[in-house]
């Protein structure tokens, strides 16, 4: 559990945002009186009309950070709108990482997103946009005139070998990722 989520609980995520769970949308409810504190001009009744006017209804957490993770402020703190619609939808905070299945940080509806460690979550990631060889853990050894498999397994690095051909490279690559039980997006 995150810091900002220790001081929202599961009932009052529910008071304050509602999730479309065929597209993981969130959005505002309307809030009561509670959540507001008058001011030396306004009363509390006249805060909570002024933002139901403005908000209530409308998307909330829909402000992409810079890897595509969709974010906003729910009590003035800030939110992951994937753990929220995890939490809404579970009906607990997610004790990990939360894993986007598909890949797309910004698709968060409620079966592409799954509770994991990150040793887990990092068995479901796209080719590096380093990759040269076009195949995740393969790579080309100029010196031997080779192909180079490789895997990262728990932090350590582990050569598969060198190959003729791309292909068998590849295949080595593709049966160390199943034997280490990669998700099978790994890759994409």
């Amino acid at each position: 559990m995150r810091e900002a989520e220790r001081g929202v609980m599961i009932y009052q995520l529910r008071e304050l945002i509602r999730v479309d769970e065929d597209t993981g949308n969130l959005f505002w409810l309307p809030r009561s009186e509670a959540y507001f504190k008058p001011s030396a001009t306004r009363t509390t009744t006249h805060n909570s009309n002024n933002w139901n006017a403005q908000f209530a209804g409308k998307q909330a957490l829909n402000c992409p950070d810079a890897s595509g993770h969709l974010t906003g402020r729910i009590l003035n703190k800030l939110h992951y709108a994937h753990r929220v619609v995890f939490a809404l939808v579970n009906g607990f905070w997610p004790t990990q990482e939360i894993d986007h299945i598909n890949g797309n940080p910004a698709d968060n509806k409620p079966e592409n997103l799954r509770d994991v460690s990150h040793a887990v979550n990092h068995r479901n990631r796209a080719t590096p946009k380093s990759n040269t060889s076009g195949v995740v853990g393969v790579s080309y050894n100029k010196r031997l005139s080779k192909w180079a498999a490789h895997i990262g397994v728990d932090g350590k690095y582990k050569h598969l070998g060198f190959f003729d051909t791309i292909d068998k490279a590849a295949a080595a690559r593709s049966h160390a990722a199943s034997f280490f039980e990669f998700h099978e997006n790994h890759g994409r």
